[in-house]
């Protein structure tokens, strides 16, 4: 079943997040969970909110992730060692995780029908909303991270 391979590549990519030692792989293993927390989306008829991730998560924020891990120059130094202490506090949170996931799926509150009050289509009513009350916060917040960025590799360049 695809819903559940998914599973099992979000855990373990998850994972494997934040456990590696190198910073590269590390943004790189990000990028697998949130395809395949996508896909989740995807599978469970949330379309509009698996596309929103992959704008948002994806196309956003582990670019940038990845494109600061590139600018910084010291990142691959001898001097600079990576300590990863968070491999016993992941594992509790993998347990965590799996139980609720579990528990979930046991109370059935992962619900395959989407449509449940006929009648209202929710994603009309979210880009409506978000073409005409919200169109100048959302440009406005994507001018502020626009500028956010340019200065960021300015300051880098710097360096």
């Amino acid at each position: 079943m695809i819903g559940d391979s998914l599973i099992i590549i979000l855990l373990v990519s998850a994972f494997l997040s934040v456990t590696l030692k190198n910073l590269f792989h590390c943004a790189m293993f990000l990028v697998l969970a949130c395809l395949a927390l996508a896909g989740i989306y995807y599978n469970l008829g949330a379309t509009l909110l698996a596309a929103l991730h992959l704008m948002i998560y994806v196309g956003a924020m582990v670019v940038l992730i990845i494109f600061a891990i590139m600018l910084t120059s010291r990142i691959y130094d001898r001097i600079l060692t990576l300590s990863i202490k968070q491999t016993l506090p992941s594992f509790f949170a993998v347990a965590i995780l799996i139980s609720v996931i579990i528990s979930a799926f046991k109370k059935d509150i992962i619900v395959n029908n989407v449509d449940k009050l006929p009648g209202i289509d929710p994603i009309f009513g979210f880009s409506r909303e978000l073409l005409t009350r919200y169109a100048f916060p959302f440009e406005l917040v994507s001018i502020i991270l626009l500028t956010a960025l340019v200065g960021s590799i300015v300051m880098a360049r710097r360096d």
